[in-house]
């Protein structure tokens, strides 16, 4: 590739960005230039003897300030919108504001030599070309130091927010994948009955005992965490619920009856493990809990993720008996989310809602998702 190609790409990237902004921030440049120039601002400079400088006829102000706009600040905003896509195409910066204030340069001594006549008569009064070109210089040197600074400054607080954001993410992934060890290890109180209950349906039903060590071994698998990716879905935890529930209720007769469903939109979404299975544990464990029907949904709207947990049918009030348990809930999720992520509770109607930032993920455990 020719030395050429990069510099035309980059042109045509600053005139694809060149806009209506930039240009009314070169019209404003003009003014300023012209207001402290040399000897105290064209306006105040007075070519005629005995006339106040702001309406010596002498001066020609359209023309003065059509040429500064067309030579000296269009060219200068416009090279440093080339010098910032080089920037970021991996150019140097002192490099690249340089070479934007050099361009600068040249093209205001080339609207000098135009033939459309000097650009106001102050050249006749202040000096050569000489002059006017160290004049320029120092102006917009200024000019491109100042944004030089600032521009250095905006890419270092991105910088500090781009690693400040990988870190959290990391971190994230990293309580994700804890909960994950934690969720894979079963409750050994849960095994044990389960165990107890298979061999003892062994001997009076066997199908039934057939059944029971079928979903217990369902649960094992949708417990253990995937190691090739830490994160988890809305899918993968609410078949670990579902399989949860099967060896529960063979355990519990009693156990409250409760629907597990979730929108198509919400499946893909991103869910920490020990989030939904403990949110509905809290619930379902109180005796009171037992006399309502339950229904466990997640939906994706507005970019958020809420996955509900709610009571009807209850012929008493739930939160009647002992406070919920919510406090472990409340602690994951301010280490997973922050003050992302919210957790609203309701006792009449009945009613937990996880309100989380929305997070697509790709490859969903599809496999897991078996009804209850």
């Amino acid at each position: 590739m020719s030395p050429a190609s990069p510099l035309l790409r980059w042109v045509g990237q600053a005139a694809r960005a060149f806009g209506w902004r930039d240009a009314v921030l070169a019209a404003g440049l003009s003014v300023f230039v012209l207001a402290f120039g040399n000897s105290g601002g064209y306006f105040l400079i007075s070519l005629t003897e005995g006339t106040n400088p702001l309406f010596d006829p002498a001066k020609t102000y359209a023309k003065t300030l059509l040429t500064s706009f067309i030579g000296r600040t269009l060219p200068l905003v416009f090279t440093l919108r080339v010098a910032e896509v080089a920037i970021a195409d991996g150019v140097r910066p002192w490099r690249a504001y340089l070479a934007a204030l050099l361009v600068t340069l040249a093209c205001s001594q080339a609207v000098l030599h135009l033939p459309i006549g000097r650009i106001n008569r102050a050249a006749e009064h202040v000096g050569r070309h000489a002059w006017f070109l160290i004049t320029y210089a120092f102006q917009f040197g200024t000019i491109v130091v100042i944004y030089a600074l600032w521009r250095a400054s905006q890419r270092t607080n991105a910088r500090v927010r781009a690693s400040e954001a990988a870190r959290a993410q990391d971190l994230q992934r990293l309580q994700s994948a804890e909960l994950l060890a934690l969720q894979a290890r079963v409750d050994p109180q849960l095994l044990f009955d389960a165990l107890g209950r298979v061999g003892t349906l062994q001997i009076h039903d066997p199908p039934a005992a057939d059944r029971l060590l079928t979903d217990l071994i369902a649960l094992l698998r949708a417990m253990l965490p995937r190691w090739a990716d830490a994160g988890s879905t809305v899918e993968r935890e609410f078949a670990v619920v579902r399989r949860w529930l099967q060896v529960t209720r063979a355990l519990r007769p009693d156990l409250p009856r409760v629907a597990v469903t979730r929108a198509e939109r919400a499946s893909g979404a991103a869910l920490a493990p020990m989030l939904a299975l403990p949110m509905l544990r809290s619930v379902i464990d109180a005796p009171e809990a037992v006399r309502c029907t339950w229904r466990l949904d997640a939906e994706a709207a507005g970019g958020r993720l809420l996955v509900t947990l709610a009571g009807s049918g209850c012929d008493t009030d739930p939160g009647a008996g002992a406070p919920l348990d919510l406090g472990p809930l409340h602690e994951r999720l301010a280490l997973l989310h922050g003050e992302a992520a919210r957790l609203w509770v309701t006792a009449a109607p009945p009613l937990l809602v996880l309100d989380l930032p929305l997070v697509e993920r790709t490859g969903a455990d599809s496999a897991l998702a078996d009804t209850a």
